[in-house]
């Protein structure tokens, strides 16, 4: 399985200018939200402390995932142990309380044309 993550600057003088981008692959027990797991991890492993981050993503289980983390409580709870990928997500839990981070999510439909005001596709 493949992910990748990328940062858009949306103010930076032209339409979503990429400031940077990373990709990966999951070579033990693949798996969709696995791999939405590893680009959301590696994403905030080089987000500067004190951020804020907007995760635009078409995966509900990593959406739901991140809620938990921000609870702060989710690694020290019995909800910890049945989550799959439990390990992952309290990583990614520690990097948002030891950061302080501000992480917010925004879902996407997958595979969709989003039409900008400036009437630019993009997939």
């Amino acid at each position: 399985m493949g992910w990748s993550w990328v940062q858009v600057l949306d103010d930076a003088g032209f339409f979503q200018s990429v400031a940077a981008y990373a990709h990966g692959t999951i070579h033990n027990w693949p798996s969709s939200t696995r791999a939405e797991i590893a680009a959301i991890h590696a994403a905030l492993t080089v987000t500067p402390p004190s951020s804020t981050v907007t995760i635009h993503t078409d995966s509900q289980s990593a959406i739901d995932g991140l809620r938990l983390c921000a609870t702060f409580s989710y690694s020290n709870s019995r909800l910890y142990y049945k989550t799959t990928n439990f390990e992952l997500w309290a990583i990614i839990e520690h990097l948002i309380s030891s950061k302080s981070l501000s992480v917010k999510t925004v879902k996407v439909k997958g595979h969709s044309v989003i039409v900008d005001s400036r009437d630019d596709l993009h997939r």
